[in-house]
């Protein structure tokens, strides 16, 4: 990698929106293009063009920083850490600032439960990754710089599995066993200890929806009688 740094590639990217003609920002944009080039030739980014607009907003650009950090996983996170701060100033603002995009991208103090990655000030939302926004993590035991999978697809039972009643009741089928589950509406809450029944874990509404979908949490459940079962295989034939 040449001499140019993190934070200007990340951070020096112009406001769209800025009412500046483009005259008046000329020897802006001949400085970035260099930097862009410079970036270019290491294969740390794709080109991108200034165009000035009417409106105003940041415009932070944060692949190069995800593409630099997904190239550093199964990296010890010291190592990491210690290479990108050779990279920025970290005194300055901008420094600062690419700092508080990396805390936003990167959490230091997780746990692991039940084969998923939970942030500490997070313990009831699975750490992942979505499609352009990463996440990355530090193993607890080992210390290495770790990426979090990606969101699973939806955990909804098959429709032939499932009969709702109503809100609250359904009848569900379980290793090929009916039974009949009650339900109760779930809020958020940081001092909810309710496990959901089926999913034998706490349930936020939206993990709710994602299963059930609507905001429940499965609390009781019993095998169904044989009337029940012979109703059910009736319905399922219609």
């Amino acid at each position: 990698m040449s001499e140019h740094r993190l934070d200007k590639i990340i951070i020096e990217r112009p406001r769209y929106g800025s009412r500046d003609k483009a005259k008046k920002v000329q020897g802006y944009r001949k400085r970035l293009d260099k930097i862009t080039q410079e970036a270019q030739e290491d294969g740390f980014l794709q080109p991108y063009l200034f165009k000035p607009r009417k409106t105003r907003h940041l415009s932070d650009n944060l692949a190069p920083l995800y593409r630099w950090l997904r190239s550093k996983v199964g990296q010890p996170w010291d190592d990491v850490y210690s290479q990108l701060c050779q990279q920025l100033d970290t005194k300055s603002t901008i420094g600062q600032h690419v700092l508080e995009h990396l805390w936003q991208t990167v959490e230091r103090h997780v746990e692991i439960r039940n084969n998923q990655i939970y942030a500490k000030h997070k313990p009831n939302y699975p750490l992942t990754s979505g499609q352009t926004h990463p996440k990355f993590y530090v193993h607890p035991e080992t210390g290495i710089f770790c990426i979090a999978p990606r969101k699973q697809k939806s955990e909804t039972q098959p429709q032939d599995d499932v009969v709702i009643v109503n809100r609250y009741q359904q009848y569900r089928r379980i290793d090929n066993i009916w039974y009949f589950v009650s339900f109760r509406d779930v809020k958020y809450s940081p001092k909810n200890t309710e496990r959901d029944l089926l999913a034998n874990r706490i349930l936020d509404p939206w993990e709710a929806r994602k299963l059930y979908g609507k905001p429940i949490s499965a609390y009781h459940k019993r095998h169904a009688t044989k009337k029940e079962i012979k109703s059910l295989k009736k319905q399922q034939k219609c």
